[in-house]
């Protein structure tokens, strides 16, 4: 609820953007990410990784920006607990979740882990 009340007032100013990932595992934050990428007309042969990556680069140029990663209970597919991964290993999503000093990540989650993993 406060998640939910939060993205709605910094919506209300024009010049920022929300965006909604339900992060519960790989492929619903992969169609999100997708979703996202229409929105915001990035080109539509891109897939994989760099259409991820493409996604967390434009949002972070946003002058102002929130993301939502909603119901993030597994933080395995974020990289917690993995040690660097192999050349033939996936990347955890955290790799493709935007930073910067103009934008906010809230995370959803039931596994009170997230506290130390990413605050």
């Amino acid at each position: 609820q406060i998640v939910l009340e939060y993205a709605y007032r910094r919506s209300r100013d024009p010049a920022c953007s929300v965006f909604w990932v339900h992060a519960d595992n790989e492929t619903t934050f992969t169609q999100d990410y997708k979703a996202i990428a229409k929105r915001l007309g990035l080109a539509g042969s891109l897939d994989g990784p760099e259409l991820l990556t493409a996604v967390r680069e434009r949002i972070e140029g946003n002058p102002c920006w929130v993301l939502v990663l909603d119901n993030a209970d597994n933080l395995a597919v974020f990289g917690v607990g993995r040690t660097r991964p192999g050349a033939d290993e996936k990347r955890g999503l955290c790799d493709f979740v935007p930073r910067g000093p103009v934008g906010t990540v809230l995370w959803t989650s039931r596994d009170r882990r997230i506290g130390g993993s990413f605050v």
